[in-house]
């Protein structure tokens, strides 16, 4: 029974590096796989990028110039409106300090009419 157990033990020893060895390559593959996944995302994003600043457009198709052009309208529309929102805060901000600057003149002069 206990030659038994002994070579049951042995086998175990000698198939546990075996799988731990294969899970690591597979994880060490998943890893590859996973950075050139990201590397080829990157070079999209970069060339998206380039085309966005007007570099090499001469390869771009007719469509491509299209899509890019409404994407840049959106853009542009998106920070007009931002444009606008903080001018409108700006305006609101300056419209209470006005309030508040004629309250505090309209008192200074209440207090200079005494002293007269």
């Amino acid at each position: 029974m206990e030659e038994t157990i002994e070579r049951y033990r042995n086998h175990v020893k000698d198939v546990q590096p075996e799988n731990s060895s294969s899970v690591e390559d597979a994880q060490w593959q998943h890893l590859k796989d996973e950075t050139a996944s990201m590397a080829k995302k990157i070079e999209l994003l970069e060339l998206a990028k380039r085309k966005f600043l007007g570099e090499g457009l001469g390869s771009s198709t007719i469509e491509e110039l299209l899509q890019i052009e409404q994407q840049l309208e959106r853009s542009v529309s998106i920070i007009r409106a931002r444009k606008m929102q903080v001018y409108n805060e700006q305006i609101e901000e300056l419209q209470a300090k006005e309030k508040l600057l004629a309250c505090q003149n309209a008192m200074l002069t209440g207090k200079v009419s005494l002293f007269i």
